[in-house]
């Protein structure tokens, strides 16, 4: 009997485990070993992230809110404006209480007709929704993120890096109080991961979700209100369908379907893209030099903080810190670098390389502005051209670091070659801590235009840059990359979580507590918030005492309409006009003859404002409406555009005007005239509004220079006003329109989808 087939006794039962069970080599037992370690690395590394997202959303379970700059001095004001309307069933197209009136569906800083806001703000308490709607960008744009990078890489670590370095950016987290633009940009990982699945299809039922979504998340990114980042997502979806796939015989015909869904994506956002062009017509961006949409660009100097990011105060050179901050931490950094020296082997290895790597170059060349030339065709196009700061495509760059810096931790990891390379790299790449030494000691000693950081902070970008090259020696021995990821999240945490927007929060009853509000309460007149002449930056107030009731003659808005009062005419007669009672007291306002002191030495008070609603009888012509401003209250007569018959004897006391309903974008009145008089309004003239007396339309007027003015007959009259812009009644029909047509398209899809939903070869 064969020796191989004999057994004694007692053993033919371990001879059989024996034999079932498959041998390991070395190497394998080690792979296995290095696997288990490598799960248990990525359980830390999420739960780090995971408490990162607990600590930003603390403000939940604390009573808290945010309001650093632009949170508090803009959005918090608007959305109770907004939140007010939704419960009192108002319409919130139309703002009175800033401007003496703006179009805020046409600004859409405040996202009005975005499904979420409306859940948000109609049902939540207003500190509640307005943390969500600031915080949600965040995990949702994370999770794009990871979705996105697990089609092109496989190592999940390289997904959650990518993750980690997009979601926690300089960008990101600098631009927390600008929460429309997170919330448009965190839209395009999951974007490009719907248009991944056209262009590289699996199966029916994935491609039609990818086209529902594709049309869904563009209409949300219109929605919210914010074109300048929208612009950027549609740069970066047009060269990831040029880059992402070799197949050109089927690339065409599935660009053209993606194109087909955008186009479907802005007819759902019509109802606030339309508005947003009728409020940009009205604003101060038409009467703009084109020069002034290139400020603010990147300067060659801003690139220092790549490898030196705290080497100033204000972590820039300049004083805006979070429109100009470009970090995005110094591992993502030594990687972008390994990728550019090995640029070839990783083109050919990986599409997505190839459309990060264009992305990065052609986002950077952007940032630059004029400087760089590539701007000054952007300049030209259509409503693009009248986006500012240049600057603010860093997000892009940021971004397509992330997708390079996934690629490259992935293939270094499964990928022997390609540690090898890095290995050779590694005496190279100690000249970037060198660098930073060399960098941040030369603008210690020599640059004195900006404020410098205390030594102690300035030695942080050369640690860094020591610690991020350690990193990526292990790394190119195949150590485990837990390290490495904990360390970016913490280099970027660090970074933008030290910065005043993530820091300072308080509660609503703080802020209430902490407003300069002025001695008279709101029915006693308009305010005059911002200071208004050559030192405006001084006395600057925001929008905060909107939240107390009162009812501001200026604002800060990022699309400004076009005003002529005060800027063209601070006497007191004009601010009498205005319907102006308080004025913060600033240098240049003392200087106003006829302004009195108040009982608060932060207010000036001005006697005598003219009410909100009044007949007058007599005016003065001039059409040009900077010449009109001047002339506001030269004379007792208003001015107008052009002349109208009106009885000039005065006006006696049985002439009144009642107030009917004076609700926004809505007002009726009941006039009382023996003569032809002219009815004028402290009420901001728009395109938008329309009027009627005794149900018969009527024109309305433009009154000294910025006011709504309607000639009115003798007898009793009932006017009517009513803010109903043609663009937001076009947008209204056309979004409606869009979501019943995609309604219908994906459930007629979906049911001719079989049970067995694989492709076809060739779909």
């Amino acid at each position: 009997m064969n020796a191989e087939t004999t057994s004694q006794p007692g053993h033919s039962l371990r001879s059989t485990e024996a034999t079932s069970r498959p041998v390991l080599t070395d190497a394998e037992r080690n792979s296995t070993a290095v696997s288990r370690s490598d799960s248990r690395g990525l359980r830390i590394v999420q739960l780090a992230v995971l408490a990162v997202f607990l600590w930003m959303f603390r403000t939940l379970f604390t009573g808290q809110i945010y309001v650093t700059d632009d949170l508090l001095n803009y959005h918090y004001p608007i959305r109770q404006f907004y939140q007010n309307c939704l419960k009192s069933g108002d319409a919130f197209d139309w703002m009175p209480s800033l401007f003496s009136g703006f179009y805020l569906s046409g600004s859409g800083q405040a996202g009005t007709y975005h499904p979420l806001h409306w859940l948000l703000y109609r049902f939540l308490p207003l500190d509640m929704a307005f943390n969500l709607e600031v915080l949600a960008s965040y995990p949702f744009m994370f999770l794009g993120m990871l979705l996105l990078l697990r089609r092109h890489v496989a190592s999940p670590e390289a997904a959650w890096l990518g993750a980690i370095t997009f979601t926690f950016s300089g960008f990101c987290t600098l631009h927390f109080l600008h929460p429309n633009a997170i919330a448009v940009i965190s839209h395009l990982p999951w974007l490009l991961f719907c248009i991944d699945q056209i262009l590289k299809p699996s199966t029916r039922r994935s491609v039609l979700f990818a086209e529902t979504g594709i049309a869904v998340l563009t209409g949300s990114q219109i929605l919210l209100g914010y074109p300048q980042y929208v612009w950027y997502s549609v740069l970066a979806e047009m060269l990831y369908c040029l880059l992402i796939t070799e197949r050109r015989t089927v690339w065409f015909r599935r660009s053209v379907v993606v194109a087909v869904l955008k186009i479907v994506g802005v007819l759902l956002g019509a109802v606030q893209l339309l508005p947003s062009m009728e409020a940009l017509r009205e604003s101060e961006r038409t009467a703009m030099a084109a020069e002034y949409f290139g400020l603010f660009p990147l300067s060659p100097a801003d690139l220092i903080q790549w490898i030196s990011p705290y080497v100033t105060q204000s972590r820039v050179f300049g004083q805006n810190t979070h429109e100009l901050g470009a970090y995005f931490g110094a591992v993502p950094f030594l990687l972008l670098v390994f990728c550019c020296l090995r640029l070839r082997m990783f083109w050919k290895a990986q599409p997505l390389v190839r459309f990060a790597f264009v992305l990065f170059v052609i986002s950077l060349w952007l940032s630059f502005g004029r400087a760089g030339g590539l701007y000054v065709l952007q300049s030209h196009l259509p409503l693009i051209g009248k986006f500012r700061w240049p600057s603010r495509i860093v997000v892009l760059i940021h971004f397509s670091v992330a997708l390079l810096g996934s690629v490259a931790l992935s293939e270094l990891q499964r990928n022997e070659g390609m540690r090898s390379q890095l290995k050779r790299l590694i005496q190279k790449l100690w000249g970037i801590p060198i660098l930073s030494v060399a960098v941040s000691a030369g603008v210690w000693s020599l640059v004195r235009s900006v404020p410098q950081s205390p030594l102690p902070l300035l030695v942080i970008g050369p640690v860094l840059s020591v610690l991020a090259v350690l990193m990526l020696k292990d790394l190119a021995v195949g150590k485990a990359s837990t390290g490495l990821l904990l360390f970016v999240l913490g280099d970027l945490v660090s970074y933008g979580f030290t910065y005043e927007a993530l820091s300072h929060v308080q509660t609503s009853a703080e802020v209430m507590q902490e407003l300069k509000r002025p001695p008279g309460k709101p029915e006693s007149g308009k305010v005059l918030a911002e200071t208004h002449g050559p030192d405006a930056v001084e006395g600057f107030g925001g929008n905060e005492l909107v939240l107390a009731g009162y009812e501001q003659s200026d604002g800060y808005e990022g699309l400004i309409p076009q005003i002529y009062l005060p800027d063209e005419n601070l006497s007191v007669n004009a601010l009498q006009v205005m319907g102006v009672r308080w004025i913060v007291n600033a240098p240049v306002h003392q200087k106003i003859s006829g302004l009195a002191a108040s009982a608060d030495p932060y207010w000036l008070e001005c006697p005598d404002p003219k009410p909100r609603f009044r007949l007058s009888n007599r005016v003065t012509i001039e059409t040009d409406l900077y010449k009109a401003a001047k002339l506001v209250g030269a004379t007792d007569s208003d001015v107008l555009p052009e002349d109208v018959l009106l009885d000039p004897t005065d006006i006696s006391e049985s002439e009144r005007i009642e107030v009917l309903t004076d609700r926004p974008g809505y007002i009726e009145l009941q006039v009382s005239s023996e003569k032809p008089r002219l009815l004028v309004m402290n009420e901001r003239y728009s395109a938008g509004w329309t009027a009627t007396c005794d149900n018969a339309e009527r024109e309305l007027l433009r009154a000294n220079a910025d006011f709504i003015a309607l000639p009115v007959g003798t007898g009793l009259q009932r006017i009517v006003l009513t803010f109903q812009p043609a663009g937001l009644r076009t947008g209204t029909f056309i979004s409606q329109a869009a979501v019943l047509a995609l309604l219908a398209y994906s459930l007629l899809n979906l049911l001719r989808i079989p049970r067995s939903p694989k492709m076809k070869k060739g779909l």
